[in-house]
């Protein structure tokens, strides 16, 4: 007789469990269909910042003075969404060379305006960070040997169009730390005695193209590189202090899901 009650207790048992397994099988898929979504949010969340921050260091690296957005806006106070247009700049070249605990650049631009000189070529002379360390960038800076080019900047250069106008543009013939011979430009050969010639000279090669479409791609050179996709907007403004940057994309409940950053203003 307890052997047949053990039977049926344990009959019963199963029973109970084989209830609370089909009561518990609804709570425990939507535990998981709630873990996986979670996962999916983290996820685009991770993504979109990843891009933001690629996208940030991009602009960083920019000749800021040269962003100009495809088609013709510009950008304001207003946030302007770039969906479905592009950001073209230059990068800046950057080199430097490591002194003891000084890390100095092989290219920065300034010059004294008194020293240009123009006669088959243009000349002058760039100011020296310290004289005893020219002979060592000459030596030791490769990119004095790049095919580069300069732009010039004078009162009435208007920013960032002329940037892409040949106007301003002339080839480098030869460059170090504190010398630049280059091509005369075209706005030297029919200018005014007045023209005021600002002390600040660009180095140029090819512009990068950053386009926002469903993706956001970065061309180069010779390259396409794709930084982030299902884009739902992209907002780009200005302040006093420098540019704000507003990443959009929707997470996986369709919710939008939106990340700002902020670039420093870059000044002379």
């Amino acid at each position: 007789m307890k052997k047949a009650f053990s039977l049926i207790e344990i009959t019963i048992a199963l029973g109970i469990l084989g209830i609370i397994a089909m009561l518990s099988a609804p709570s425990i898929l939507k535990i998981y269909e709630l873990h996986t979504l979670s996962q999916y949010k983290l996820e685009t969340k991770l993504q979109s910042l990843n891009a933001l921050l690629q996208i940030k260091k991009i602009l960083q690296d920019s000749i800021q003075p040269s962003l100009k957005i495809i088609p013709n806006e510009s950008i304001t106070q207003n946030p302007l969404n770039l969906k479905n247009k592009s950001l073209i700049f230059y990068p800046k070249i950057q080199e430097s060379f490591l002194i003891g605990d000084y890390s100095l650049p092989c290219l920065h631009g300034i010059f004294n305006p008194k020293t240009l000189q123009i006669h088959s070529t243009l000349n002058l002379e760039l100011l020296a960070i310290k004289a005893d360390f020219i002979h060592l960038l000459n030596q030791n800076c490769k990119i004095y040997h790049n095919k580069l080019h300069a732009l010039f900047v004078t009162e009435n250069f208007v920013f960032p169009e002329d940037f892409y106008s040949q106007k301003y543009t002339a080839e480098i013939l030869n460059l170090n730390a504190n010398f630049l011979q280059t091509t005369i430009p075209k706005f030297l050969e029919s200018t005014t005695p007045n023209l005021t010639l600002l002390p600040k000279v660009y180095f140029l090669q090819t512009p990068y193209i950053l386009e926002f479409e469903d993706k956001i791609s970065l061309q180069t050179k010779d390259k396409t590189h794709i930084i982030f996709e299902n884009l739902d907007s992209f907002f780009i403004s200005t302040n006093n202090f420098g540019i704000l940057l507003k990443l959009c994309t929707k997470d996986a409940d369709n919710q939008k899901l939106c990340l700002e950053d902020f670039i420093i203003k870059e000044t002379l």
